[in-house]
Parts: C-alpha cells; structure tokens; sequence
C-alpha cells in the first residue's frame, strides 16, 4: 500500500489545528470567572457586579464560598449549619411570553400554581424555558437568585416573595455564580430590591 507523504502531512496538520483549536477553547471556559456559565460580552452582571450592587447600598451580607452547587441538596450541604432560609427562586412566564414572574419561597414549600394563576389573573402560567431564563436574568437553571434582576434590562419581571418567609430574618441566595452562596437579611433584601427597580410583593405563595 502506497502513501501520499503530502496527503498525509496536510492531514495531519489538519488534525493538529483543530486540536489546537479544541485546546484553547477549554482553556478560556475554565479560566472564566464564572465558569460553566454562558456569557455575553459586556452585558451580563455576575458575581462582581452582584457584590458591588450590594455594597453601594450599604448592605452586608455574608458570603460563603464552596464547590459549584447543581442541586438544591448540593448547595445546602455547602451552607450547613449557618442561619438563614434556604429558599427557591422560581421563574415563570405566560404562554405569549409577556409577562414574567420571580418567585421566593421557602425550598420545602411547593407552589400553589392554581392559587397563583388566580392571583395574577393568568390561567396560562408555565415555568420559563432556559433560553427565557438566560435572556431575561442571565442566568442557567441551578442559579436562579433575585440577583439576577440586575441583567433585566427591559424591567419585565414582577417579584413576589411568599409571606411565610417574610418575617424570616435572612435569606440565602447564589449571587450569580452557583460556586457561592450569600445570605442576606430580609430588611436589606426589599430596599434592594426596589433599588434596582424590581420591589417585592408579599403573598401567600
């Protein structure tokens, strides 16, 4: 069997480059900040901007950091044994796709999904896709957090934190990145909250 020396260094360079290619393409996802996550060019606000939000209000929270946290079981063993609510965030839509929802509740409660479409007067309610979720927040299932309000620019999303909650003295949240967690006070959340343009409805969720 015969071989074409310059066929087969053509090829060879081919594969080469393409590994290359592969290469420098891992190295930039795993040296990202927040990686894992998809990322716009200047315009998504993650962690950083999360914390200097925080800190122009005067607000202090505590941060704790930890391996990324894909579950709800993930994330409290990463916190256990520190007060605060572990909560959920939910992220619903309706069927036209415009009108927008962000929902803080205990992590043990289940949504009352009837009781709340009769709230908002919305019988077709669904949870938001995860295309709608990055477009609207930024955000990946896993890292749903009231922090990622602040990449709403359309100011679309209506908030409701669940009244059994509300008397709580914190909450924990990720502040858009799954690898940390930050519990925050619940007297601190609100004006933060209405800060960035997004005030908070108490309801019986």
């Amino acid at each position: 069997m015969c071989y074409n020396k310059t066929n087969m260094l053509y090829g060879s360079k081919k594969i080469f480059n393409k590994i290359s290619e592969l290469l420098l393409d891992y190295l930039a996802f795993i040296c990202s900040p927040d990686k894992g996550l998809r990322k716009e060019k200047n315009c998504m606000n993650g962690f950083k901007e999360v914390m200097e939000k925080l800190q122009e209000q005067n607000i202090e929270v505590q941060l704790v950091e930890h391996e990324a946290a894909f579950t709800m079981e993930d994330a409290d063993r990463a916190i256990e044994g520190i007060p605060g609510v572990r909560t959920k965030t939910l992220f619903l839509m309706n069927k036209k796709k415009t009108k927008f929802y962000l929902l803080i509740m205990d992590e043990d409660k289940r949504l009352d999904m009837s009781a709340f479409k009769d709230l908002v007067d919305d019988r077709q309610l669904k949870m938001a896709s995860e295309e709608m979720l990055y477009e609207k927040l930024g955000l990946q299932p896993g890292g749903v957090s009231p922090f990622g309000l602040l990449n709403n620019k359309d100011g679309d999303v209506e908030v409701y934190i669940d009244k059994d909650i509300a008397e709580e003295e914190r909450m924990s949240f990720h502040p858009n990145t799954n690898e940390k967690t930050v519990f925050i006070k619940t007297v601190d959340l609100y004006p933060f909250l209405e800060h960035i343009g997004h005030p908070a409805k108490t309801v019986l969720l």
